[in-house]
């Protein structure tokens, strides 16, 4: 797939396979090839939010070769891995009313988890119950503390 092709109405596989670590940008754009199935299935999420929202989703990261997932932390089991996932920021939007409006929203859409990471960007993902049992509509705030990535559950609204 060329990198200027839309896997939707708004989002391109050259943004969903970017990365600003350019030694892994074509093994990045290679590998995302053999999770297309999944990346479709992930901007259709994007593309739902992106309407219930009305406003332009930044993806800042989706998939992420296991090289690339090594070099920038990521978890060893992520989704972004499986073209499951991404990490996003919303025009108009502070993160918090954003994330909380996602989780809380009144038109049924499902996803895997929404992590408000680092006070940066909320990652989102698509439910697999396959590979990642149970995981649907989880809702948690990743913060660091004394260099590891602690996970909190979020209960009600995210202040």
């Amino acid at each position: 797939m060329d990198v200027s092709n839309m896997m939707s109405p708004h989002f391109s596989f050259g943004e969903m396979t970017a990365t600003v670590h350019e030694n892994y940008i074509q093994e990045n754009r290679l590998l995302a090839r053999n999770f297309l199935v999944n990346g479709m299935a992930l901007c259709n999420l994007l593309e739902r939010v992106r309407a219930y929202l009305n406003v332009p989703i930044f993806i800042s990261s989706a998939f992420r070769c296991a090289d690339l997932n090594a070099a920038v932390g990521g978890a060893a089991h992520s989704q972004h891995c499986l073209f499951q996932a991404a990490d996003t920021t919303y025009a108009g939007y502070t993160l918090v009313d954003a994330y909380n409006k996602i989780a809380h929203n009144d038109i049924g859409i499902e996803f895997g988890q929404l992590i408000y990471e680092f006070g940066s960007w909320i990652h989102i993902s698509i439910p697999d119950p396959l590979n990642y049992p149970g995981v649907t509509m989880q809702l948690l705030k990743a913060d660091s503390v004394a260099g590891e990535t602690v996970y909190t559950p979020i209960t009600g609204m995210l202040a």
